[in-house]
């Protein structure tokens, strides 16, 4: 059987990192219309979605959900590609009788430094043994830098207020992040 996985959005962000004020002084715009507001705050979401989709950064705290086919072979780690890990809330698996069981945290490592955050058995331990099915693992976890802007580095929320102004400014054109801010970006980019 081929190993497949799935990334799933169980709970968005319950705000945007970038206020409405905040991302018109950033645009220099001054237009003060209650449309062009609700604009803005649609394309905030959507530049925030668009960089999640893309480069994989979460913004403010989202809880996710990986399905995978199986459990990774020998010591590779389990992968979660959104950024930054927060935490890991559950990891569920089809034990080889069929019966879906929760592998202890006790059991497992988590590593929110990397990027992308990692999961392996604590030393001495070894994966669970999964059923040979389809979606057989099953890790809940949460990522994202805080619960608000404040949280977030300032050089993320710069890239979101380019990625907005960008759409604004292009919005008949744009599907994709501008290639100067997927440059900075780039996984291989580190954001402290």
């Amino acid at each position: 059987m081929s190993h497949r996985s799935t990334l799933t959005l169980v709970t968005d962000a319950a705000s945007e990192p970038v206020t409405v004020p905040d991302q018109k002084t950033w645009m220099r715009e001054d237009l003060d219309n209650a449309d062009n507001d609700l604009l803005i705050n649609k394309l905030i979401t959507a530049g925030r979605k668009l960089i999640g989709k893309d480069v994989g950064y979460i913004f403010l705290n989202e809880s996710w959900r990986l399905t995978l086919d199986a459990f990774p072979t020998g010591s590779d780690p389990l992968e979660f590609w959104k950024f930054p890990l927060s935490s890991v809330t559950q990891i569920q698996y089809i034990d080889s009788d069929g019966a879906t069981q929760t592998w202890s945290d006790a059991l497992y490592d988590v590593d929110t430094d990397s990027k992308p955050g990692r999961v392996a058995p604590v030393f001495g331990e070894v994966y669970p043994v999964t059923r040979d099915v389809q979606n057989a693992v099953t890790a809940t976890f949460v990522a994202g830098y805080g619960t608000t802007a404040a949280d977030v580095p300032d050089d993320l929320l710069s890239a979101i207020k380019s990625v907005v102004t960008d759409m604004y400014e292009n919005r008949e054109t744009l599907s994709k992040l501008p290639k100067e801010v997927r440059a900075f970006l780039s996984p291989g980019f580190v954001i402290a």
